[in-house]
């Protein structure tokens, strides 16, 4: 038997890692960490790519859905169910 607190909880671990994991891929292309990682030193030609504007916007885009679905699915309503026929 599933009981609500559990589902509570769940929601809120996950919004939780969302959140976190949002936030560290929104700042990451930003950061220097962007610019000394050892993908771009074994492969050289990925640096132009890596270091345009549009690669570290679209990669904070997705930090920032990220962060939109832990907004969701802490403030989000819960899915109706459907009473079975008899």
């Amino acid at each position: 038997m599933k009981q609500p607190g559990n589902d509570r909880l769940l929601r809120v671990v996950l919004a939780f890692a969302w959140f976190d994991l949002g936030l560290l891929i929104l700042m990451l292309p930003w950061s220097h960490l962007w610019e000394s990682n050892a993908l771009l030193a074994r492969y050289p030609g990925l640096i132009p790519y890596m270091f345009s504007g549009y690669m570290r916007g679209a990669v904070s885009g997705i930090g920032l859905v990220d962060m939109i679905m832990a907004a969701d699915a802490l403030l989000g309503r819960r899915p109706t169910t459907v009473a079975p026929r008899n």
